[in-house]
């Protein structure tokens, strides 16, 4: 599960960084002078607004997909180190 995480995480970054800079891009492409400071700064704020935008969207996904997480009880260990008998764990088995 952590190198899932791990990998998850710098795909998320990955496509954050390069609808940041999508966004950019987009923005210096309307203007009539790219090479423009201020303009540049703009199209930096436009870039991370896009990324926030993407981010949002997926924070909301995920925490609708979160709703449907289902929830499992994990059998206790017994006196004897014998697992005892759940029926959840059982069922999800089969």
């Amino acid at each position: 599960m952590n190198t899932m995480i791990q990998t998850s995480g710098a795909i998320g970054t990955a496509v954050a960084v390069s609808i940041l800079h999508a966004g950019q891009r987009s923005f210096l492409s309307q203007t009539r002078d790219p090479s423009n400071l201020s303009m540049q700064v703009e199209a930096l704020i436009a870039g991370i607004q896009d990324a926030f935008i993407f981010a949002s969207i997926v924070a909301i996904i995920v925490l609708f997909c979160s709703c449907f997480i289902k929830l499992i009880s994990v059998g206790a260990v017994g006196e004897n180190n014998d697992r005892v008998k759940d029926p959840v764990i059982k069922k999800q088995l089969i």
